[in-house]
């Protein structure tokens, strides 16, 4: 566990780290970008390349230690599980250990676990074959996909819907394309892909090569938001303003037509 940097968690816990690319939201993962340096040291993960340096691939896990963490924390906490991982990678699931990390979850109830994947398909198919033996929705565990366009919406969030979650949540970072909610996902007459959906985070890419994001894109997922009376979080812009120009991930900010959106979901069982 770890004190986190995003914005709308307190903590991350990383009981895998490691990962593979999905989809082109990955080409610049910054999780990837800080584990090389320190993995290829480490020479835990992944195969050395042709000068003998270390890269991540993966994941590996970390150790009970790490996966029983949640289990000795005192006061209440919004955690970021895997995030430096998918925790619906086929290797994490090929372990056994993923329905161990559920309930982890399941016992920390004063605790708030947030998970996100870019693998819904993967995510569905293991909770359609019954690997959770506990009661299904968790009040304290909210279920998202990350998207970055509207093929990759088309595609991840419908699964997200088939599912019962406290909270079911969508974050488009990197955003790299227009995303409509208003489009059907094609389980009924009517339903839109917004229909069901508890939070949207939207924020733009950060870090060497980071493409920039237009503020109509933002802007159209948040005001989709507020017709459907869905919370909006606006995370960052990432290395390009609202302008358009590149001045770097601080002085961009996280503003967006002149204030922060920090719109959140907040459960009953929470106490932060």
């Amino acid at each position: 566990m770890s004190k986190s940097k995003i914005e709308y968690v307190t903590d991350t816990w990383n009981p895998w780290i490691g990962c593979d690319p999905k989809s082109e939201g990955c080409r610049n993962c910054w999780a990837k970008r800080e584990e090389d340096t320190r993995l290829r040291h480490l020479k835990r993960c992944g195969a050395p390349t042709a000068d003998g340096r270390y890269f991540w691939g993966g994941p590996f896990y970390q150790g009970d230690g790490v996966l029983t963490q949640p289990l000795r924390w005192k006061k209440p906490r919004r955690v970021f599980v895997g995030s430096r991982t998918d925790l619906f990678h086929p290797g994490i699931i090929r372990s056994g250990r993923l329905t161990l990390a559920f309930q982890i979850m399941e016992l920390a109830k004063t605790q708030t676990f947030l998970v996100l994947t870019k693998r819904a398909r993967e995510m569905l198919a293991w909770f359609d074959g019954g690997s959770p033996s506990f009661q299904w929705p968790l009040p304290n565990v909210w279920l998202g996909v990350s998207v970055e366009d509207q093929t990759t919406a088309n595609k991840r969030i419908p699964p997200l819907l088939e599912i019962p979650a406290a909270v079911r949540f969508v974050s488009a970072e990197p955003l790299l394309g227009a995303v409509d909610l208003a489009v059907p996902h094609g389980q009924g007459v009517g339903d839109l892909l917004i229909d069901g959906l508890d939070w949207l985070i939207v924020g733009g890419e950060s870090g060497p090569g980071a493409r920039p994001m237009h503020p109509d894109w933002a802007r159209s997922i948040r005001e989709r938001c507020r017709a459907a009376g869905v919370p909006f979080f606006f995370k960052q812009w990432g290395e390009t303003d609202e302008c358009g120009f590149r001045v770097g991930k601080k002085l961009a900010g996280r503003t967006l037509d002149g204030r922060t959106w920090e719109e959140m979901p907040v459960g009953a069982h929470e106490t932060l």
